[in-house]
């Protein structure tokens, strides 16, 4: 059995942490943690992404890394540049307008490595939040 000889390496005990099926379901109680994985189908019931995430550039300034978070378009204002290492040219970028004191439209343009743009279609007299959600994809 793969598990138990796993549970054996890592010094885990199988009962309390994973559990397999004969089916080859696979349960692991706790958290897990891992660079990437690959899967042809989730399901979940809540999807937690950090909005924090930074790195360093090559001058070790400090730079957003993050997939998610909330961009403000200033009053008067009809778009604003992004900057995130999280997106590509190939990446998808979702977004909402959150407190608009009427109906606008935003839309995503200019997609490319390190940045993008999001622009409304008309400016209001307010800050406006747009929360954007930026999704890896490949041609």
């Amino acid at each position: 059995n793969d598990v138990l000889r796993l549970a054996d390496m890592l010094a885990i005990d199988p009962n309390k942490i994973i559990v397999a099926t004969e089916e080859g379901d696979v349960t692991i109680t706790g958290i897990m943690t891992t660079d990437t994985l690959v899967a042809e189908d989730v399901q979940t019931k809540k999807l937690t992404i950090d909005d924090n995430v930074t790195t360093t550039d090559e001058n070790e300034e400090e730079i957003n890394a993050a997939s998610v978070g909330t961009a403000t378009i200033p009053a008067d204002k009809t778009e604003i540049t992004v900057q995130t290492t999280a997106i590509t040219e190939d990446s998808r970028v979702f977004v909402t307008v959150k407190n608009a004191p009427e109906v606008v439209a935003a839309q995503v343009r200019d997609i490319e490595d390190g940045q993008f743009v999001i622009e409304m279609d008309k400016s209001v007299s307010k800050d406006i939040m747009v929360d954007w959600f930026v999704v890896g994809g490949t041609q």
